[in-house]
């Protein structure tokens, strides 16, 4: 397992202890990531490190997007843009794809224990039909999205090391 990975599983697991307490993720873990990030790919040449910085911003981008319309957090987005950056190309798009479907996963087991998931499934049936959200669609409490984003990363790692199987094609 590389560096870049092992440095992401590990602010990971900081941001899930972080947004688990305090349902925030720090600028500074987000931070630290991404620029120790981009000296790890300096060592693998100025196309690892474009390559990086491309699908970094692309996550950010299409974040800040999903912030804008409530989906995610703030940090959420940074440390989304950070793992991007650490994983590089074409690692992040197992890294976002495994996200996204842990989310999936963790909205369910969410909406369950807040006895919501019948409104959430009709929230998500009405935003599907007509791109808006009922009035009761905003969630007691923030879900810890975080946990999602170490599924991501999990994924990383074990398809770069002991199952390969859970690669996707690029």
């Amino acid at each position: 397992m590389n560096a870049e990975l092992v440095l992401l599983l590990v602010s990971c697991a900081v941001a899930v202890c972080t947004d688990l307490r305090e349902r925030k993720i720090p600028n500074v873990l987000t931070g630290a990531l991404a620029g120790l990030a981009l000296v790890l790919h300096l060592w693998q040449g100025p196309s690892s490190i474009v390559s990086a910085l491309i699908a970094s911003g692309v996550v950010f981008a299409l974040g800040t997007i999903a912030h804008s319309a409530r989906v995610l957090g703030g940090g959420d987005v940074k440390l989304l843009a950070a793992g991007a950056l650490a994983v590089g190309y074409p690692n992040c798009v197992v890294f976002i794809l495994y996200t996204f479907m842990g989310g999936g996963v963790l909205a369910i087991a969410f909406a369950l224990a807040q006895g919501r998931l019948r409104s959430a499934l009709v929230n998500v049936r009405a935003l599907a039909l007509t791109r808006t959200l009922l009035d009761d669609a905003a969630p007691s409490a923030r879900m810890p999205y975080a946990i999602a984003i170490a599924c991501g990363a999990i994924a990383v790692a074990l398809a770069n090391t002991i199952l390969p199987a859970v690669r996707f094609p690029t």
